[in-house]
Order: structure tokens, then C-alpha cells, then sequence
């Protein structure tokens, strides 16, 4: 704007002026269209170039980017099953002969644990069992006196042994407690004191050699100076005070203590052993008055013990919760008829099947290429479509170590182990065989740097993203991590606050390199020396034949290097240095990227494309093959 203000200059109307006021409105109105006409027609052109870009952040392309921030990510794999029936428990008849039914629970019933089940006729056992109680009883008034004095010298010996080995472990813990307690904590105040009064007396020193400069330019006063040598003196002797009671500590307090309390410790030991002695004489002289009826006793006591397991056994109860279930064949039968009340059984015949419902579990098979990523013990979130809208949790109970090719005549190249997932108990109506959709929580990173999936593109064993700086697209060669269905972890090669362009089109994919590229720090090998020549003749002969190949100057040769987008010059090569995407510097011939160009290399040569095509881009991770 100038500084001059603007001049006003009367209009003088004339009549010629005065019949024209439409049409000069009107010229004005298409100098003002064709303004604005001209302006959209320049922001179009602009926008197609790179200062457009740097000016409004976008990238190249128009393509969207995406942020990379550190965050949270959490690996999940997904994977498919079957429910089934932790346990399965088959209830079998453990009663000697044969025994009638008296009562069968209805198959199909829902039962607790603890439910009576069947009951067997039992009225035979009960009167054996009755006889063989009285020929116990007869025997257990002879042993009983025996038995009693056993108990009472067991229990006086127990509490003088008692006594002794606390007195033995109190004076071993003194001396524990002194060794590694007291003595080394008194050692530690010591060297303590003495670290702390060393740097009081380097500070000391400090302060006097400031002030003593100070003094010497009339800053401070003598006195200063005095009071300064008498503080570093007087730590000095606290220094010596507390040297003196560290050697105090470790060359006579502690030899002194620790034989006192290793003494106090054997003496504790000895008269342990000497009771432990003397009860085991006691109790050997009652254990001698109640063998002679312990050997009777014990032998009555089995045989009430057996019919008493006997009688036990002739009600069958539910181990578990579960549904009740008939044996389809339980061998016995001659007939095909189901169990019913009055029927003969015979021990080791299965009487019910009681699968447990309410502890499920999930079988499922996971790929050979996913078994390095779960384990034991994994969380799983499971959903059975039985069961809309619930949601059931778990953990990995089991892996197979080794795979196998079960589904082999699907695929024979097939390769999974079989797994197991211990759902947590639940009461909701789920039944073995029901479908399961399994996801397994491999892993929860934090603060880590992740991108889409779709932004990552390899080529073999690397992986590249496009990075958007200023408008331009970078490759930039990325180091991967753990993945999820939609974002993976990037360990080394981006930043906090890089865009990373979320699609690329041809022009951008036409950047990466082959698929058995070396990486960038990897030196290009050395041509072998055959005998026609070494490897300056080769390079001799190369350069006669660009020379010939039309289209070629004697100044400015230029090299395109298909699918790199590098421009490498030939003539007046100079040894230079570009930076990789990792941070390390490699020395080139000359090598300059497009994105390094300025306006005047522009202008200067143009790359010389290629007469072969340029192999078609690999697609990205992720992604499919549109592009």
C-alpha cells in the first residue's frame, strides 16, 4: 500500500456521461466477473503445483494422511470353535454282586452337585455290617487304655520339643538378626558419616578457596578466612572420630557379639537333641504296651471300613452340576432297554453320564504361522451365536506342541494345532457342539507408534510408508512390530507428528524398489575380474555404449533408475552422501532424489526414460491388488 494518499478529482458531468451510468455499471460488473474468473483460474493452477502443497499442507496426490502419535494398541486374533463339556463323567456301579435299583433319577434333569442320583438296595450290607461292629467294639475296650497313654506321652513330648526348638530358633534368629541386621546397618550409619563429612569438607574447601580469592580482593574479611579453617578443621577431626568407630565396629564389637551369640545357639541345639532323645524312649515304651491289640483292632477297623464304603456306594450322587444322561449301550444288557427302578446291575456297569454344563470348554485350531503369537494362560473373549448379545471370557488352557493335518484332505499343506479355552463358569443356557467365535488378547502395547495397516507396502523382507513433508512424498523404509486386524506397530523409522500417507497411487508406488532390493546400508557388490579385463574396462565399455545410445549429450548425462525415482548423473560424478530413512549416511556417486531437486535442476536435464517397462508395483500390506 503507498503512502500516499489517494488524490480526489472532481467528475464533471456531461450529458454524454450522464446517459451512459448503466453501461459503465455494467463493464464494471464483467471486469469484476472476469477478476474473479481469473483468480479461481490461477489457485487451479497453483494447486497443481508443489507450492500449493507447501503452502496448504497437502499431500502429494490429494491423498489423506495420517498422524502418527504414540498410543495405545491391542493385538487380538480371531479364530473359530466348538463348545464342549470340561468334564464328562460316566457313574459306574462300585458295589461287590449284583444290586437292585430303588430309585433313578429321570434323564434329561438338571441336577447340583451333591444330588442323589440312584440308590441300590442296601439291606444286606447293613446286617453285615452290624456283626462286624460288635466284634470291633469287644476289641476296642482292650486297646483303648493304651491307646490313651500313647496320646498322653505323645503330647508331653510334643511340648517339651516344642519349647526346645523355639529356644533353639530364637537364638538363631539373634544371631541372624545381629549378622545381618544390627551389624551391617551399624556399619552403614558409619560409612554414612563418613561419605557425609568427606563432602562436607570438599564443599569446606570449596568455600574456603572462593573466599581466600575474595580476600585476596578485598571482598571478604580476615575473620572470614579464619572462621573458614577452623569449619575444615573441625571437620577434619569428625572425620577421624568417625573412622575410629568403624575400626571399633568391625575389629572388636562384632567378634565380641557374634561368639556370644553363636555360643548361646549351640547350647540351644544340645539340649534339643537331648529331649528329642528322651521322648523317642518314651513314646517307644507306650507304642510296646498297645501293639499287641493294635494289630486286632486295626484288622476289625478295615472290615467295618469296607462295608461302611460298601453302604456309602449304594447312593449314587452328582459329583458336579450337569444334565442328567442315560448310557446308550451299557454292555450289560442283552436287550436294548433303558434303566429303569427294579432292574439288577452288576458292579463296574455304567449307570449315568453327567456332562458338566455350566464349566465349558472351547475347542478351536490355530494356524502353524499364529502359534508363536499365543500361549497358555492368553485371555479370549468368546462369542456363542446360540446365545445372542452374551459375551463369555477365558484363557488358553492348552496348546498342542506339535501340528497336525487334520482338515489334510481339504488342504494337504495344512498345518494347525489343536487348542483348548476354559471358559469361566456361566449359567447361561449354552450345550456342547455349539458354535463358537473366538478372539484371543494377545497383547496390549502402550505408547507405542502405530499406522494403518493399508499404509504399509513390502516389498520381500522390508517394509516402506510414504511420509508427507511439506507437501512431498518420501519413502521412508519402516522397521514392523506386532500387528492387529487394522493398525501395526512401528518400531523404528518414524516419528511422533509424521503424515503418513494413507494411499499411494501409481506415480508414488512406482518408488519402491524391487522385491530383492538390498537395503540401503548394504554396499552394492563387486563386479568379478574376468579376463578380457578388470572392472575399469567394463565400466569403459559401459560408458562408450551410453555414449551411442541416441538422445545422450557430452554434458548433463542423466541415468532414470526405474522404480527408485533416483536421477543419477554420469558425467562429472562427485562422491556425495545421502541419509536413509533409518539415520545412517551412505556414500554415493552423484546421486541426488527428486524431492532434494531445486527450481534450476529442474530446468537443467530431464531423465531419459527407459526403453523396457518398469515391472508392475508390488500392493501394499493389507491391501488389495487396485492399485
Amino acid at each position: 500500500m503507498s503512502d500516499v494518499a489517494p488524490t480526489t478529482v472532481p467528475l464533471v458531468e456531461t450529458p454524454y456521461a450522464a446517459s451512459r451510468p448503466a453501461r459503465r455499471l455494467t463493464a464494471r460488473r464483467w471486469l469484476i466477473g472476469g477478476g474473479i474468473v481469473v483468480v479461481i483460474a490461477g489457485m487451479l493452477g497453483l494447486r497443481q503445483t508443489d507450492a500449493w502443497r507447501w503452502l496448504t499442507g497437502a499431500s502429494a496426490g490429494g491423498a489423506s494422511v495420517f498422524v502418527v502419535q504414540p498410543g495405545d494398541l491391542q493385538i487380538v486374533l480371531s479364530e473359530d470353535g466348538e463348545l464342549k463339556a470340561r468334564e464328562s463323567i460316566e457313574l459306574r456301579n462300585e458295589v461287590e454282586g449284583a444290586s437292585t435299583i430303588l430309585f433313578l433319577v429321570p434323564e434329561s434333569t438338571r441336577v447340583r452337585k451333591g444330588d442323589l442320583l440312584v440308590e441300590l438296595a442296601s439291606d444286606e450290607l447293613k446286617e453285615r455290617l452290624d456283626q462286624e461292629q460288635l466284634t470291633l467294639s469287644t476289641t476296642r475296650a482292650a486297646y483303648e487304655a493304651a491307646v490313651q497313654e500313647l496320646e498322653i506321652t505323645r503330647n508331653e513330648n510334643a511340648s517339651k520339643l516344642k519349647k526346645c526348638t523355639i529356644d533353639r530358633d530364637v537364638a538363631e534368629l539373634e544371631l541372624r538378626q545381629y549378622l545381618e541386621g544390627e551389624f551391617p546397618k551399624q556399619v552403614s550409619e558409619t560409612e554414612i558419616n563418613i561419605k557425609q563429612t568427606m563432602l562436607e569438607i570438599d564443599r569446606k574447601k570449596d568455600e574456603l578457596e572462593k573466599n581466600t580469592r575474595l580476600f585476596e580482593r578485598k571482598f571478604v574479611t580476615q575473620s572470614k578466612i579464619e572462621q573458614l579453617n577452623f569449619e575444615l578443621e573441625k571437620l577434619n577431626m569428625t572425620l577421624d572420630k568417625h573412622r575410629l568407630a568403624r575400626t571399633i565396629l568391625l575389629d572388636y564389637d562384632r567378634p565380641k557379639v557374634e561368639k556370644q551369640k553363636r555360643s548361646a545357639l549351640e547350647q540351644a541345639e544340645q539340649e534339643l537333641e537331648r529331649e528329642r532323645a528322651r521322648s523317642e524312649s518314651r513314646e517307644r515304651q507306650a507304642v510296646a504296651k498297645s501293639e499287641e491289640q493294635k494289630g486286632t483292632l486295626a484288622m476289625r477297623e478295615k472290615r467295618v471300613a469296607r462295608l461302611e464304603e460298601q453302604l456309602r456306594k449304594t447312593k449314587v450322587l452328582a459329583p458336579i452340576d450337569g444334565v442328567v444322561q442315560y448310557p446308550t449301550d451299557s454292555g450289560w444288557r442283552m436287550n436294548d432297554s433303558v434303566l429303569a427302578v427294579g432292574q439288577k446291575v452288576y458292579e463296574g456297569q455304567t449307570l449315568l453320564i453327567l456332562p458338566n454344563t455350566t464349566q465349558m470348554i472351547v475347542s478351536m485350531r490355530i494356524h502353524e504361522a499364529d502359534r508363536h503369537k499365543v500361549a497358555e494362560g492368553m485371555p479370549v473373549q468368546v462369542r456363542v451365536p446360540a446365545v445372542p448379545g452374551q459375551v463369555f471370557t477365558g484363557k488358553i488352557s492348552k496348546i498342542a506342541r506339535f501340528a497336525d493335518s487334520a482338515h489334510r484332505w481339504l488342504n494337504p499343506n495344512l498345518k494347525e494345532h489343536a487348542s483348548e479355552i476354559l471358559l469361566d463358569q456361566t449359567d447361561a443356557p449354552v450345550s456342547p457342539g455349539d458354535s463358537a467365535d473366538i478372539k484371543i488378547f494377545i497383547d496390549q502395547l502402550s505408547n507405542v507408534l502405530a499406522v494403518p495397516v493399508q499404509s504399509v507396502y513390502t516389498r520381500g523382507t522390508r517394509s516402506f510408508v510414504f511420509v508427507s513433508s511439506l507437501g512431498q512424498p518420501r519413502l521412508t523404509e519402516v522397521k514392523l512390530g506386532q500387528s492387529s486386524t487394522s493398525m501395526v506397530e512401528i518400531v523404528s523409522g518414524l516419528s511422533a507428528g509424521d503424515r503418513v500417507l494413507m494411499r499411494a497411487d501409481d506415480r508414488l508406488l512406482a518408488m519402491l524398489p524391487p522385491a530383492n532390493t538390498p537395503p540401503l546400508d548394504v554396499p552394492p557388490p563387486v563386479p568379478p575380474v574376468g579376463p578380457g579385463g578388470g572392472p575399469a574396462a567394463q565400466r569403459q565399455g559401459a560408458s562408450r555404449a551410453e555414449r551411442d545410445r541416441p538422445g545422450r549429450g557430452e554434458r548433463g548425462r542423466q541415468a532414470a533408475v526405474a522404480g527408485t525415482g533416483e536421477t543419477r548423473t554420469e558425467a562429472g560424478a562427485q562422491a556425495g552422501s545421502t541419509e536413509n530413512s533409518a539415520g545412517k549416511t551412505e556414500s554415493t556417486e552423484g546421486a541426488k532424489k527428486p524431492d532434494d531437486a531445486g527450481p534450476a535442476d529442474a530446468g537443467s536435464a530431464k531423465p531419459v526414460q527407459r526403453s523396457d517397462p518398469a515391472p508392475p508395483p508390488t500392493p501394499p500390506a493389507g491391501k488389495n491388488d487396485d492399485h
